[in-house]
């Protein structure tokens, strides 16, 4: 049973323009992706058409039934880095890979970040939500830190966007989680980052662009799999019932309340 919302279904820039289709697990179907002639992606499961829409290097898809009632908001792409992508297979659910956001405490205790402050408390609109934190980001040396903001949006159960502004501005990092429940009771958490530098003036700043965008990579993979054993409940941190919880809880019963109440993560 997949709640009804917009998930990540192919890279964008895996459909060529009148090229072949592709054949993606999307839910528990078999959907088929092209792109015509005219640079629009059409979608099919079993001939039945699929609403579609791209948002930067995403190519997502409705799914769990009825029209789509909400949209995903879209992003500007210029002078960052490619889009690096990969994916984790886990038996968990969209909703719990979403509650994070909501779950400050995990980001000192599970991540050891320092001094995590919000700074704007969660903002449920409709189907998405928003919020902002500042706090010490590890920078994997022993008590080194580097003071961060985190700006936060979530749109449905399909696309998580952070972007996170350190080293005084001029380090901006991108990252995406976007969980597409399979079959069997997996989720495919798919999992993204770029990088932009402020100031790119020549090959010394191309050079310090790629040794960040690799420090950034290296990070947002170890706190994925920190992560990972939190949604899977394979790890002993259990948060407090604190309001940003609940409020997270009401927020995501509007994407399937009869069925989905007894499941909603705590």
């Amino acid at each position: 049973m997949v709640p009804p919302s917009w998930y990540f279904v192919a890279p964008a820039d895996s459909l060529s323009v009148g090229g072949r289709t592709i054949e993606v697990v999307a839910g528990d179907r078999l959907l088929e992706l092209r792109r015509d002639h005219h640079g629009t992606v059409l979608g099919r499961i079993a001939d039945a058409p699929v609403d579609l829409c791209e948002r930067g290097p995403l190519v997502l898809a409705w799914l769990g039934g009825g029209s789509p009632h909400f949209e995903v908001a879209g992003f500007d792409c210029a002078d960052w880095t490619a889009m690096r992508m990969f994916h984790l297979d886990l038996p968990t659910t969209p909703a719990m890979v979403m509650r994070d956001l909501a779950d400050i405490e995990h980001f000192e205790v599970v991540h050891g970040y320092t001094n995590v402050e919000v700074t704007q408390e969660l903002r449920c609109e409709g189907a998405s939500f928003t919020t902002e934190l500042s706090f010490g980001w590890d920078t994997g040396i022993p008590n080194a830190y580097l003071p961060t903001r985190l700006c936060a949006r979530v749109d449905g159960l399909g696309v998580q966007r952070t972007e996170i502004e350190s080293l005084a501005g001029q380090l901006h990092s991108r990252h995406l989680l976007l969980p597409t429940p399979r079959i069997g009771g997996i989720t495919r958490v798919t999992a993204a980052y770029s990088v932009k530098v402020e100031r790119l003036l020549g090959p010394l700043e191309r050079a310090k662009t790629s040794v960040l965008r690799a420090y950034v990579g290296r990070s947002f993979t170890r706190d994925l799999q920190r992560d990972a054993q939190l949604w899977t409940g394979q790890s002993r941190y259990r948060a407090g019932d604190s309001e940003r919880l609940l409020r997270f809880r009401q927020w995501y019963q509007q994407f399937d309340p009869p069925r989905q109440s007894a499941h909603c993560p705590t």
